[in-house]
């Protein structure tokens, strides 16, 4: 798996897109925050198709 590093900074992290993650996260970015969102899963290698 890849590991990928950035220095972009944000406002908020939301952990779950669920239907309160994804509620969150329109509400804030609408509101004009830089949000992140992170979600669990599988290990999905895009070369892989």
């Amino acid at each position: 798996m890849a590991n990928i590093q950035s220095s972009e900074t944000f406002d908020v992290c939301i952990v779950g897109s669920g239907a309160g993650g994804g509620m969150a996260a329109k509400i804030l970015t609408d509101a004009g925050a830089n949000v992140i969102m992170l979600e669990a899963g599988a290990a999905w290698d895009v070369n892989d198709q």
